[in-house]
C-alpha cells in the first residue's frame, strides 16, 4: 500500500543541531546568559522539529538514537472500498512516518 524512503540519505541529531545553530532563530540569535529560559527551551524545541520537518521533507531519513527514526512514506494513489469491494482512486500524499528505537520501546515498556 505504501513506499518507504529507505534509500533515502539519513541525518542524525549532531546534524540536526549544527543544521540549526547555523541559521539563527526567529527573533534573532539568543544570549548566552538568556540560554536557560523556558521561551528558549521551548523555541529550541520548536526549532529542532522544524529542522526534522525541513529534512524530512527534502527525503532524508532522520535517527535520533535511542529515540527514532522520522521518514516520508508515500501513499498509493489507489485504495479500495470495503463494502462495495471496489478501487477508488485518492491523491498521492506524503505521510510522515516515526519507527520507534528498541531502547526507547524497551523504557517505555518497564
Amino acid at each position: 500500500m505504501s513506499t518507504d524512503a529507505s534509500k533515502a540519505p539519513t541525518t542524525n541529531l549532531s546534524d540536526l543541531v549544527k543544521g540549526m545553530l547555523d541559521r539563527p532563530f526567529e527573533g534573532g540569535r539568543v544570549p548566552r546568559e538568556h540560554s536557560e529560559t523556558i521561551e528558549t527551551q521551548q523555541l529550541f524545541a520548536h526549532s529542532l522539529f522544524e529542522e526534522i520537518l525541513r529534512k524530512v521533507a527534502n527525503g532524508e531519513s532522520v535517527k535520533i538514537k535511542n529515540v527514532g527514526t522520522f521518514s516520508l512514506r508515500m501513499t498509493q494513489p489507489t485504495a479500495r472500498n470495503p463494502s462495495k469491494n471496489e478501487v477508488v482512486e485518492v491523491k498521492d500524499r506524503k505521510r510522515l512516518r516515526f519507527v520507534a528505537s528498541s531502547s526507547s520501546v524497551r523504557t517505555l515498556n518497564k
